[in-house]
Formats: C-alpha cells, structure tokens, sequence
C-alpha cells in the first residue's frame, strides 16, 4: 500500500556439504545463517528490496575477498534482480581477523560481478555501507573513488 518493504541478508551460501559445518566447528567463530537460492527467490516475492551482507567471509587476501563478493554479486542479480532492487553489502568495519575485507574490495567485487549480468538486472543493484558510525573517513573517501566517481 505504497510502503516499501526491505530485509537485510547474510550472503548466499557459497559452499554446499561440509565447509560450514567445519566453519561452525572453529572456537569462537560464529557463522550467520546463509541462505540458499530457493530462500532468497522467496524472499525475494515478498519484498522490495534485499540488502545482501557479504562480509564475514575470513577470506585471507582482499583479491580473493573481491572475487567472492563479484561471485555473490552475479549469482544474486541472476536470481532476484529481475524482481527486486538489491544492495550489495560491503564492510567498513575494521577487524583484526578480517583485514582483506575492506571497502576497495568489496566495491571492486561489486563492479566485477555487476560486469557479469545483463544491463537491466544491473540496473537494479546498487551497494549499502555497513555502517554509517563504523565508518572512517578514509573509508568513505573510498566509497567515493570506488562506486561514486565511477558509477
């Protein structure tokens, strides 16, 4: 009724079998649920719009982290962005034990994944900071660079 519906993901489940059970077995270490693609296109007929976190992913370069953020960035415009507008969620957030996911990364993973699909589904996906007060000035001088000044 003229109100617009968002939800907030974790990224699709990268890997089926084993891995995340191993994950899950790391002390300390707490793995969201992932959702698979059959959840995500439900979702995906319920809302307006899916915010997809895709951080968290304990990747060891930020090459490899890119890689994984274009690889969930093509997989979900395949899946939902016909039906949705999606913003990919890229980390700002500074970890000790996530030091390749960054800002830089996670944009140039989005723009590489966004190369992957077709014009009008990549018309509907756009990226979300996470967060505002996480946020260094630094970081949104990358956000510029890497999205604005190029998109």
């Amino acid at each position: 009724r003229g109100a617009v519906l968002s939800v907030a993901l974790e990224e699709l489940t990268p890997f089926p079998g084993p891995l995340p059970g191993l994950i899950d077995a790391l002390p300390g270490v707490r793995r969201p649920a992932q959702p698979t693609p059959a959840y995500l296109v439900d979702v995906a007929g319920r809302v307006d719009q899916i915010a997809l976190m895709t951080y968290g992913s304990f990747l060891p370069t930020d090459y490899l982290f890119g890689r994984y953020v274009a690889w969930q960035t093509e997989r979900v415009a395949e899946l939902v962005a016909d039906r949705v507008t999606v913003f990919m969620g890229v980390p700002t957030e500074d970890h000790p034990w996530r030091p390749a996911e960054t800002v830089a990364a996670g944009l140039r993973g989005v723009r590489k994944g966004l190369a992957e699909v077709d014009d009008e589904r990549a018309a509907r996906i756009g990226v979300a900071v996470f967060a505002d007060w996480t946020t260094t000035d630094a970081e949104w001088a990358d956000y510029r660079r890497g999205w604005l000044a190029t998109g």
